[in-house]
C-alpha cells in the first residue's frame, strides 16, 4: 500500500523516480551521487546546515514512535520558509510587538499531520556521516496553520526530512492555535557588507579606473531596508 502511495506520488511529482526521501534528501552523502569532478567537496556539511543538523531533529524523528506517525499531532519548524513565517525570529526572541516588549515565543505557522508513512529505502546508518537513520525518513501532509487560521487543505510537508522540527504538547495546542500575534516588525535600515565576490569585483573596476591599488581602496556598506 505505501509502495503504490510513493509510486503515485512520484508520478505526480516533479521529481524523477530516486529511490525514496532519503536518497532524494541526502544522496550527496551517498554513493549513488557521488561524481568524480566533485570528490573534493561532496558529502560536506555547509556550516549552517551541520549547525541545524546538530541542534534540531527531522519530523520524522520525533513522530517515528508515535502512533500512526503522529497523525493529528501539531509540530512546526523553527526553520519555515512557507507563508513568510516568522517562526525563527519569534522563537530566537528578536521579533517586538507594537508596545516595544518582545513577542511571545510561539510559532506562527504550524502543521497539524493528517497522513505519514515511512521510506522503506532508507539506510539503517548513513554512509559519510555514520548517523542512525532508521525510520528518519518518510512522507508527510497536513493541514497548515497560518496565524491560528487554516483553509482547510491537505499539502505536502515542506522540508519535513531536514532538521528544525519540534512537537507541541497536547496542552498547549489550544494556547499555541490561539495566541494573539500582534506583532511591531521596525521598518529602519541596517548596514550590512557586501558579499565578498562582488566586493572584489567594485575594489578591481574601481582600482582600474582611478589607478589607486586595490589595497587602498574600500567599498560602502549596503543600506538593508527592512518590509
Amino acid at each position: 500500500m505505501w509502495r503504490q502511495q510513493e509510486m503515485h506520488y512520484m508520478w505526480n511529482s516533479e521529481h524523477a523516480y530516486d529511490g525514496g526521501a532519503f536518497y532524494r534528501q541526502m544522496s550527496k552523502f551517498t554513493e549513488r551521487c557521488n561524481p568524480e569532478r566533485k570528490e573534493d567537496t561532496w558529502g560536506h556539511y555547509h556550516p549552517a546546515t551541520q549547525e541545524r543538523d546538530e541542534n534540531g531533529c527531522r519530523l520524522f524523528e520525533m513522530t517515528k514512535k508515535l502512533p500512526n506517525y503522529g497523525v493529528g499531532r501539531l509540530v512546526y519548524n523553527a526553520y519555515e520558509r512557507t507563508n513568510n513565517s516568522l517562526n525563527y525570529e519569534r522563537l530566537n526572541g528578536t521579533l517586538t510587538q507594537s508596545d516595544g516588549s518582545t513577542a511571545p515565543r510561539i510559532p506562527d505557522t504550524m502543521w497539524l499531520i493528517t497522513r505519514a508513512w515511512y521510506d522503506w529505502n532508507t539506510p539503517n546508518t548513513d554512509q559519510v556521516t555514520k548517523q542512525s537513520h532508521l525510520g528518519n525518513f518518510g512522507y508527510a501532509y497536513g493541514i497548515v496553520f497560518h496565524y491560528g487560521e487554516t483553509d482547510g487543505l491537505e499539502r505536502e510537508f515542506v522540508d519535513h526530512n531536514l532538521s528544525g522540527w519540534r512537537i507541541v504538547p497536547r496542552e498547549f495546542e489550544e494556547k499555541y492555535l490561539e495566541a494573539d500575534f500582534e506583532v511591531h516588525v521596525p521598518q529602519d535600515s541596517s548596514d550590512v557588507d557586501v558579499p565578498p565576490v562582488i566586493k572584489e569585483r567594485l575594489l578591481f573596476e574601481e582600482a582600474v579606473k582611478t589607478g589607486v591599488p586595490e589595497n587602498r581602496l574600500s567599498v560602502d556598506k549596503l543600506k538593508l531596508h527592512k518590509n
